[in-house]
């Protein structure tokens, strides 16, 4: 058994790899990354436009965890500090 960094929850390490991706996801989530421009870059943002506040997605678009079901990138930062 080990412990997620994220929650500091107590998981087994067969599942720790699935954990800490579904763990970073829904921290990612609770933050917002807006702007009220589009950006010129083409498919580096997510670029999403939310109605409600008026606003452009501004999460990288190979992470966004709201607009994109299977993140193309899989974050595995986080061994990198132990």
């Amino acid at each position: 058994m080990c412990f997620c960094i994220l929650c500091n929850q107590e998981v087994n390490q067969k599942s720790y790899t699935r954990h800490i991706d579904k763990c970073f996801i829904r921290f990612e989530s609770q933050v917002s990354y807006g702007s009220n421009v589009k950006s010129n870059i083409e498919g580096l943002f997510c670029d999403n436009y939310d109605r409600t506040n008026n606003l452009y997605c501004k999460r990288l678009k190979v992470i966004c965890p709201e607009h994109s079901r299977d993140p193309k990138v899989k974050i595995y930062f986080f061994f990198l500090f132990f």
